[in-house]
Formats: structure tokens, sequence, C-alpha cells
């Protein structure tokens, strides 16, 4: 399951989506959204709480906030399976099949953090100014979005003031091969159970 906080400004865009507020769930993961505007068109961006990793929708439209969970299933899945580089085609389907598994449930609730959104500020300044400058054309696909994420994604973070800085896309991916490990370890043994 996907829990996802949103912002006052992203809520507007979102009431189709939007539930009661509920407590995170332990075995929920936790994204936060916010909406910006670049360009003068409207542009999501959403930050998973650990890994502070970042993926950008730019240019939505009214279609694309009512497809919104679709459209994010889509790209996490595309996200996890490019950026964990995985050669075998077993790895690659159950990768898959877990990511998507995953994602297929999503509660969107208002809610905020001010360390994400303080890092969420960050990606959407970093987004206005390469686009401003002509370093990227408003990323408004998803192979365009993805090439944005992963420079987005290696500038080092560190979280409540803390002296460790890590790289969003590294700790993010990390997670996903340890859900790989522990989803074959646990598919193995209750193989071994039969």
């Amino acid at each position: 399951m996907i829990e996802f906080h949103l912002s006052d400004t992203f809520a507007k865009d979102m009431p189709m989506h939007l539930q009661s507020a509920r407590p995170a769930t332990a075995y929920g993961l936790q994204f936060y959204a916010h909406r910006v505007t670049v360009a003068r068109r409207k542009c999501v961006i959403v930050m998973e709480l650990q890994s502070r990793y970042a993926m950008v929708f730019c240019g939505m439209t009214k279609k694309q906030f009512e497809q919104f969970p679709a459209l994010f299933q889509e790209r996490l899945w595309r996200e996890v399976l490019s950026i964990c580089e995985l050669e075998n085609e077993d790895d690659m389907a159950f990768m898959s099949d877990l990511v998507l598994g995953i994602a297929d449930e999503q509660h969107y609730q208002p809610g905020n953090n001010r360390s994400v959104e303080a890092h969420i500020s960050q990606v959407g300044e970093q987004l206005a100014w390469m686009v401003h400058n002509g370093i990227y054309q408003l990323p408004v696909y998803g192979n365009e979005a993805f090439v944005f994420g992963l420079d987005v994604n290696e500038v080092p973070r560190t979280v409540d003031g803390g002296q460790t800085y890590f790289q969003p896309y590294i700790v993010f991916r990390d997670f996903w091969m340890g859900m790989l490990a522990f989803a074959r370890k646990k598919k193995q043994g209750r193989a071994g159970e039969v």
C-alpha cells in the first residue's frame, strides 16, 4: 500500500481521490506530494519519506489528476525497474509484480511534513531554475521526467539536521532490492512447506 500526504495546494486538484485522514500504517510506503507551477504549467512533485526519492509529473491536466493513481503506479513501476538494473528475467518479473502489487492500493489524504516539504521545495526550485535557464525543457513525458529525476535524486540530502548525507536514488534502490530479497525468501519458505 502507498499512502499519500497531499499539500493543501495539491489537495485542491485531487478532491476525487481524497479520503479521510488516518494514522500511517506500518506496512505502507509514505509519499508526500505538492503541486507547483513551472513555465505556467502545473507540476506535481512526489517524494518518498525515508529515501527522499523524488518523482515529478509536469504539465498536468484535469484528466491526468483524475488518472493520477494509475499514472503514479506506472511511473513507479518503470522507475523502480530502471534504477534496480535487474538483469535476470525472473527477478524483473518478480520485482514488477511486487511494485505493481504495492502500488495497487493507494490512500490519499491531506498532510505535511516540514522536513520533506523543504526537500520538495528544493526539487521545485531546481526544476524551475533548469527550465528557466534552458538546461531542460519542462519534462512533460515520463522518460524526460525520469532523466530529470536521475539528476535531482543524485543530490545528497540529509534529514533532521543530521551530519550524514545520502543520495536518494541509492536509498530508494536499496529499499526495493531489499524488498525483492525479502519477498523471494518468503516465497521460498512457503514453497519449502509444501
